[in-house]
């Protein structure tokens, strides 16, 4: 679990998929995760190539990139947990919340 949510893209990817979130059934278009930074169109493909897939294979989301939507995986409610309680201490835990990136 702390692998995946190394890296500040996936736990906003996580953080954007949990309760915390205006998307309803827990699903939203993979173009919603906006990197930013100088060169957007290569952290795109890294979110593509690289996070999306990380995290599918740990079963946390699900990615369909042929209509380019991520959902809850199957083990979403695992992580749910540890997502909760960096939401609830993100102000003691900087560049840690669901705002980062």
């Amino acid at each position: 679990m702390f692998e995946v949510l190394s890296h500040p893209f996936r736990r906003r990817i996580l953080f954007r998929l949990s309760d915390h979130t205006p998307y309803t059934e827990g699903e939203l278009p993979a173009g919603a995760i906006k990197p930013g930074g100088d060169e957007p169109n290569v952290l795109a493909i890294q979110l593509r190539h690289l996070h999306f897939p990380k995290l599918a294979d740990a079963g946390y989301i699900e990615w369909d990139d042929s209509v380019d939507i991520v959902r809850r995986g199957p083990m979403f409610d695992e992580i749910e947990p540890l997502l909760g309680l960096l939401h609830d201490h993100q102000d003691e835990l900087p560049g840690i919340g669901p705002q980062t990136v």
